[in-house]
């Protein structure tokens, strides 16, 4: 195996590697992995604000699941919305869209949990959220990373758009017939 990793947590396992491995045929969902360099600021009206014990957040999230199609207690909801956990909202006289930053390493850092409110869609809320918060991590000295189901034109337009540019496919896929979830990770920069 060429530069690989694999990386286990649990029942889920992660191959990081330079070169495509093969895929079983019944792969589940493909990611892009974007970077942003060079960010292209977007706004919109309102403000980015912490969401941190917003009632409102909380709506949103269960939004967010249910359109996914996730099963999500109520008290993981209140457990994710509730506590210092990188949770954004962008709000304009109400919340709008969230977003948040779920990891940060010593280069990187990943922005997720993008979801913008069905009726509040067109605006530019999460083009505008997800530029604040690639703006703050810019300045702490990382790259901005996110992830975008490779199905959502929408989510993969905007990250360009904001100056985001591609940098590898993350395909998630069951093995063997079993639960158990696996990753490939493969970065296009050599």
């Amino acid at each position: 195996m060429n530069n690989e990793k694999l990386l286990t947590k649990n029942t889920e396992a992660i191959v990081i590697s330079d070169t495509p491995l093969e895929l079983p045929s019944y792969s589940l969902k493909t990611y892009n992995l974007y970077r942003c360099d060079k960010l292209i600021k977007k706004t919109a009206s309102g403000k980015a604000l912490p969401a941190a014990k917003c009632g409102d957040a909380k709506i949103l999230l269960s939004s967010m699941a249910s359109s996914l199609g996730l099963s999500v207690s109520e008290n993981e909801i209140n457990a994710f919305s509730d506590g210092e956990n990188g949770l954004y909202r962008w709000d304009d006289g109400g919340i709008c869209a969230i977003a948040r930053i779920a990891f940060v390493g010593k280069e990187y850092a990943r922005i997720n949990t993008v979801y913008t409110s069905p009726e509040k869609r067109g605006h530019g809320y999460a083009g505008a959220l997800v530029s604040a918060l690639s703006e703050l991590l810019i300045g702490n000295g990382l790259i901005p990373t996110v992830l975008a189901d490779e199905d959502n034109p929408i989510s993969n337009k905007m990250y360009l758009s904001l100056g985001f540019t591609p940098d590898g496919k993350i395909y998630e896929y069951t093995k063997n017939d079993t639960p158990k979830k696996e990753c490939a990770i493969f970065n296009l920069r050599k």
